[in-house]
């Protein structure tokens, strides 16, 4: 899978490249953690760790089920980490993510990335354990593909035609996501009339597609909540400040008028608590 791009210059007459897209800083840490969890389940495979391992970090609405309500709350995230021994699993989750998860980072920013990553990975684990609960399901789920699905199209609405070659034809970004919806849904149906163990686990890709259509379309992606917490934070500081100087005004004008005596322990408390912080 390579990327394409027109590197015509002013006034046309360019021609279509194929490469593959520089590996940007977030993507790049997300890649090796996955990597680095994997490693760990090869090294431990077919041991007691290793299935300790599985059923920790897996998500398993069973387990909810059993153990509610203290039930383990980081799996709504540990299981996007978490990849089947099967390399091919983790494999192309990673080269989505390379290829896709780059192109949004590009766009957005890293930090912009990082929540819609990990907002595609928790929006996913909480549809699919409010399914497999009501259900009874006793389905688990692991893996990075529905925040995968998310990147592939997010990366589709921001760069539609962009060309990806596929095998060894190019095809256009939009139809790609697509199709890649579409066989998911299909299969999630037909394994779910079947009663398939992996019916439910096409969910999870089909909430993380639908996760980034509606953030990129609605322009939500562009939304920085990490951002606006820490204004948030900031305005209240100041707010803060400007009501101590006020009250800080007002005893001082209460000395200057009645002296030190007339001042409470507490008013005291609060001249000592301002004027060691300034």
């Amino acid at each position: 899978m390579r990327s394409a791009y027109d590197d015509g210059g002013y006034g046309g007459g360019g021609q279509m490249r194929f490469a593959f897209p520089p590996i940007t800083p977030m993507v790049k840490r997300l890649v090796l953690i996955n990597v680095a969890i994997y490693v760990l389940i090869l090294l431990t495979f077919n041991t007691d760790l290793n299935r300790l391992i599985f059923r920790a970090l897996r998500l398993s609405p069973a387990a909810w089920r059993d153990m509610f309500p203290l039930v383990p709350v980081w799996q709504v995230v540990t299981y996007g980490f978490l990849h089947s021994p099967d390399p091919m699993h983790v494999f192309f989750n990673m080269l989505g993510l390379y290829f896709f998860g780059s192109m949004v980072e590009t766009a957005v920013g890293p930090r912009r990335f990082l929540v819609t990553y990990l907002g595609a990975i928790l929006i996913g684990a909480l549809v699919f354990l409010m399914v497999g609960m009501v259900s009874g399901s006793e389905h688990t789920v692991v893996g990075a593909s529905g925040a995968v699905m998310c990147m592939i199209v997010a990366a589709a609405c921001f760069q539609p035609n962009a060309m990806v070659i596929l095998i060894i034809f190019p095809v256009p970004l939009k139809y790609l996501a697509g199709g890649l919806f579409a066989l998911d849904t299909i299969n999630g149906f037909m394994k779910l009339r079947g009663g398939g163990a992996d019916g439910t686990s096409h969910l999870v890709h089909i909430v993380g597609a639908a996760y980034g259509f509606v953030l990129v379309k609605r322009g939500l992606i562009w939304k920085d909540p990490i951002g606006i917490l820490q204004e948030r934070r900031v305005v209240a500081m100041q707010t803060r400040r400007v009501d101590e100087d006020q009250r800080m005004d007002e005893l001082l004008a209460k000395i200057s008028r009645d002296g030190i005596n007339s001042l409470s322990r507490g008013e005291r408390d609060f001249l000592k608590r301002v004027s060691s912080r300034r």
